[in-house]
């Protein structure tokens, strides 16, 4: 099996480019995994459920498209920053990054964001912490991190041996080949 056989398996959607996008950043593939777990139940391009108002520009929980995405945006000032995409990209500046290279509610851009900051988080501070830091602070980011790892766990039993298997050009080669 190979580990986008693995991750659709588990229900992590666009698997390839999942593990493209996960290595172009440096981040471990079962991090990733992770994090999309937790996050958008396994990459789901939804809005979060932050507690902020909405002023009816997008529904919580429900999908994120460009259309409602500018309007959360153009109103995000006055009603709050939510968390958006299947990274959950929350913290206004990580959005506004995500918009320069594309826009926050594209899937591969946002995902190519959420995991930088993942694996930049992990490199600085180790696992736990890592994913302690990508979800804030206190109580409820201390938790969040717990069982990030137990998740993360998990995955790694899933995808040992499947992740070296090819390299990134690799991969791209093999998804271009005549």
């Amino acid at each position: 099996m190979t580990a986008a056989e693995v991750l659709t398996k588990h229900k992590t959607r666009r698997a390839a480019e999942v593990i493209e996008l996960a290595a172009a950043a440096g981040l471990e593939l079962a991090a990733a995994a992770t994090l999309l777990e937790k996050e958008s139940f396994g990459g789901r391009n939804i809005y979060g459920h932050d507690d902020v108002k909405t002023g009816g520009n997008y529904e919580k929980g429900g999908p994120v498209t460009p259309e409602n995405y500018r309007k959360y945006k153009a109103h995000r000032h006055e009603f709050g920053a939510q968390g958006v995409g299947p990274t959950q990209l929350t913290l206004p500046a990580f959005q506004d990054r995500a918009d320069a290279r594309g826009g926050t509610f594209d899937f591969r851009v946002n995902c190519a964001v959420g995991f930088e900051i993942l694996a930049d988080h992990i490199r600085a501070r180790g696992v736990h912490d890592g994913f302690r830091a990508y979800n804030g602070s206190g109580p409820r980011a201390e938790a969040y991190a717990d069982d990030a790892v137990e998740k993360l766990a998990v995955w790694r039993s899933r995808l040992r041996g499947l992740e070296d298997d090819m390299t990134v050009e690799e991969f791209v080669k093999e998804l271009t080949r005549e």
